[in-house]
């Protein structure tokens, strides 16, 4: 497959040099923002005029497109904006930012500009949702607010876990196999209040992507789907505040510009208080009761020149639940972003990203009398990421995309530290940490022959390093659903390998376009997992354990095959779509009955291996309304 796919890129890629040389080509880039708030804007549709020659700008709102020498007319168009148009002559190649303006409030819904290149019948992947947080905002809402998760749940193939737990299943997976990214930094706990608001702030989302199959190259580590989320960079042209009060929390943001033009940043802060509302009806021991959460999004960015921008983000949520002063108990999120942009020239632009993550939570049960605390047993655990991500992307030209680069991640699990009291007497259980080291590199090339035949195909090769210091425990193998016995230990040093894995992850997509209003779509990915969450309970919980692929845990594999139909009627005002899929999957955890999956140092004894698969029929259909003047809605 490798050799294949090899071969089949070197042979494009002559292809494409070849017809290059034919004629004199120059290429336009540069950035496209909002007039108004100096944002970039993801996925702005320009296209050279008459022609279905286009392109789309990148998560970072880059284009690039390369045309013959001479005069063409360009054109910029993205729902909600102003179509914007103009004249180019092209001797060289040409660096052009351009500043689209929002269309009026009134006509927004009268205009239809179109996401031309942005259709599903134009894009090559299958199994993508792109949601724009304005279209988000047009939903029913939760308590009249907005939530991502619920947005995503109303997606054919997407459901939830169920109210009380936290994540959300796609295509038969569980919901640790789903990555989840806040400016490219992972996310472990995507949910508030036990599952009912997601830890996003509606106010600081700019763009959402949902891979449910088909991942491009670059992504991996879950074998389900990918939630790629991407903040606001904040107005870099007046102050900005936003805020609202609603029955469960209060939220309000504060964007402006640092250096107008070159600099600007977002804060967005959360805090729920149904604790408060609730004080005034608790009394005796539940009056110190707790029940909140808060979070706090920030991000900056800095243009240092033309060729270069900085970009830091961060994000800290907690959950606080405490039942007086018996039982407390708290859990979050703590991430941080450092992306650099680099413009090489007009066909080469990088992406490096170095992120941290942490996901943590404690616990801590009293036993009071006399209000004297005589017992007490406290539990904290959490799981640190510390990752690094350069990324390229090179347009070759108007037909050929290469996107290509190097990841690794550096993980640190804490399993487990309890401490109990009683009286004067206490004691304390500490599970050793583990350590890994997961690694990836990737080459994806996108490539449209012609108007009608488009396809895009990669690989990822990734490898997983689990490694000391620590104890390797080593079983014996015994009847499945009865707990394997310690057969040796050994203790391996910081650093020293302990187990290995390497997997090739191949990915295609094709897509034939059948006429101007229909197309089809084939895909196959491959993806691995090489963490896992453990539970034993239906809906996973807060409070649930990760651990690494070990000596005695082997990665996931998931295998999956879409074919689907895609039809867009002229105008954009409907859509629909029926996509069929199948997945194997292999190396899914279980458990032996009774698992004792809480500080346990030999909690892999307890853990099988097992098999699965899932297929279905997906039906989406989507019908838009112009809003007139008079408040009436026509198709």
């Amino acid at each position: 497959m490798k050799a294949v796919m090899l071969a089949l890129f070197t042979l494009l890629l002559l292809k494409s040099q070849f017809v290059n040389a034919q004629q004199q080509r120059y290429t336009v880039s540069g950035y496209v923002k909002d007039d108004q708030s100096g944002e970039t804007l993801i996925g702005i549709s320009i296209g050279k005029t008459g022609t279905t020659i286009g392109a789309l700008t990148n998560e970072y709102g880059f284009y690039s497109l390369t045309l013959p020498a001479g005069t063409h007319e360009l054109q910029f168009s993205y729902m909600g904006y102003t179509q914007q148009k103009m004249t180019i002559t092209l001797t060289g190649n040409k660096t052009i930012d351009v500043k689209m303006k929002r269309t009026d409030a009134q006509l927004q819904e009268v205009v239809i500009t179109g996401k031309e290149q942005q259709k599903a019948i134009n894009t090559i992947s299958t199994s993508v949702a792109k949601l724009d947080i304005r279209e988000l905002k047009k939903l029913p809402t939760l308590m009249g607010e907005v939530d991502v998760l619920r947005a995503i749940q109303t997606l054919p193939g997407v459901t939830t876990v169920g109210e009380g737990a936290s994540g959300f299943n796609v295509r038969g997976g569980n919901s640790d196999e789903n990555l989840i990214l806040m400016d490219e930094a992972p996310v472990y706990n995507s949910t508030h209040l036990m599952g009912f608001f997601s830890v996003f702030n509606p106010d600081a989302v700019k763009n959402i992507n949902l891979y449910k199959g088909s991942f491009p190259a670059e992504f991996g580590g879950r074998t389900a789907s990918v939630l790629d989320i991407r903040m606001k960079d904040g107005n870099n042209q007046k102050l900005q505040v936003n805020g609202g009060i609603s029955n469960i929390f209060s939220r309000l943001s504060v964007e402006a510009p640092i250096q107008k033009d070159k600099s600007s940043f977002i804060v967005a802060g959360r805090r729920s208080y149904i604790d408060v509302l609730m004080k005034p009806f608790l009394k005796g021991d539940m009056k110190d009761s707790k029940v909140y959460f808060y979070d706090l999004t920030a991000k900056a960015n800095f243009k240092l020149n033309p060729k270069n921008t900085l970009f830091v983000s961060g994000y800290f949520g907690r959950d606080v639940f405490g039942f007086g002063k018996e039982a407390n108990i708290n859990w979050g999120n703590t991430t941080t972003s450092i992306r650099w942009n680099h413009v090489f020239n007009s066909k080469l632009f990088m992406n490096t990203t170095a992120y941290y993550s942490k996901y943590d939570y404690s616990l801590k049960f009293t036993s009071a009398e006399d209000s004297n605390e005589n017992q007490t047993f406290s539990w904290k655990s959490n799981i640190i990421n510390y990752g690094f991500k350069p990324s390229f992307t090179w347009y070759l030209n108007t037909n050929n995309t290469l996107h290509f680069g190097v990841q690794g991640v550096y993980y640190t699990f804490k399993p487990g530290t309890t401490v109990a009291k009683e009286e004067n007497n206490s004691s304390a259980i500490t599970l050793d940490n583990k350590h890994a080291l997961e690694s990836a590199v990737y080459l994806d090339h996108e490539l449209k022959l012609g108007d009608k035949f488009g396809i895009q195909y990669g690989l990822r090769v990734s490898g997983f390093n689990y490694m000391g210091e620590g104890t390797a425990y080593y079983y014996n193998d015994t009847t499945p659903n009865v707990r394997r016995r310690v057969v040796s230990e050994k203790h391996f040093g910081a650093g020293e390998s302990i187990k290995n894995y390497y997997n090739l992850e191949p990915r295609l997509s094709v897509r034939y376009k059948m006429n101007s209003t229909s197309a089809v779509k084939a895909s196959y990915t491959r993806a691995s997992q090489y963490m896992h969450q453990l539970s034993n309970t239906a809906s996973p919980t807060p409070l649930d354990i990760w651990t690494p692929s070990s000596n005695n845990v082997k990665p996931q594999v998931a295998d999956q095959f879409a074919l689907g139909y895609f039809y867009n009627a002229p105008g954009g005002t409907f859509e629909v779509s029926a996509e069929a899929f199948y997945k194997q999957m292999d190396n899914q955890l279980d458990y032996i009955d009774n698992a004792q999956l809480e500080l346990n140092k030999y909690i892999e004894a307890d853990l099988l291996a097992a098999t699965g698969r899932a297929y279905g029929i997906e039906l989406y259909a989507k019908k838009k309304w112009v809003k007139q003047r008079d408040g009436s809605a026509t198709p």
